[in-house]
């Protein structure tokens, strides 16, 4: 998402989201305002790719090597990006190479990390609150699934519900890391209680590489 925003230009993602909040009036309301560095980063002409510079920018040495960075938002400047290695991660691609994709995405629900916890509760996020926009702008449940599946290429985010466990296991997920999110745990039960299996193979959008 954060490259995509750079892409398009974060001038064009500002007018999306500020869309968003003006436009809805549910429990992610909030969540669209633009972080107060993105509004400095558009006041001071950083727009992304199309600028030169925004989140990301690309040097290039005398040599003509690149260097790729990113902006520091604790520091506000630009810093070589770093590549990271997380050990969940590799477990995750290495059980996802063998075709287990239940011990893979067990490896993420039960490490613990900032870094894990990070990505579990997008993907719990993004199920539910797929739940919600189906509900509300969609012809069904499955709308959502299939506008991320066709449209982006994405694991759609019923068949993510079924590759972390299920329905129950997903409510239980989200119970424990998303309930302090402002979102109640009657809330979540009754999106839940509407999901349906996805007509997508969630392994089929699973790559087992970095």
């Amino acid at each position: 998402p954060l490259v995509t925003a750079d892409f398009v230009g974060l001038d064009v993602h500002k007018a999306i989201v500020d869309n968003l909040y003006e436009n809805t009036n549910d429990y992610a309301n909030e969540t669209f305002i633009l972080p107060a560095f993105a509004e400095s980063l558009i006041r001071e002409g950083r727009l992304g790719r199309k600028a030169g510079e925004g989140l990301y920018k690309t040097l290039i040495h005398d040599s003509g090597a690149k260097i790729r960075q990113v902006f520091d938002i604790e520091h506000g400047y630009y810093r070589n990006v770093m590549k990271y290695k997380f050990p969940f991660v590799e477990e995750m691609v290495a059980a996802f190479q063998v075709g287990d994709y239940e011990k893979g995405f067990s490896a993420l629900v039960n490490n613990r990390s900032l870094e894990a916890d990070l990505c579990c509760s997008f993907l719990l996020k993004y199920i539910l609150y797929s739940l919600e926009a189906a509900k509300d702008v969609g012809y069904d449940i499955h709308s959502a699934d299939d506008v991320m599946a066709t449209g982006f290429n994405w694991c759609p985010p019923l068949a993510i519900l079924e590759a972390l466990g299920g329905a129950k296991a997903v409510e239980k997920l989200c119970i424990e890391r998303l309930e302090q999110n402002g979102l109640e745990k009657s809330r979540i039960q009754e999106l839940l209680k509407e999901a349906e299996p996805s007509r997508y193979d969630y392994r089929r959008f699973i790559k087992a590489k970095y």
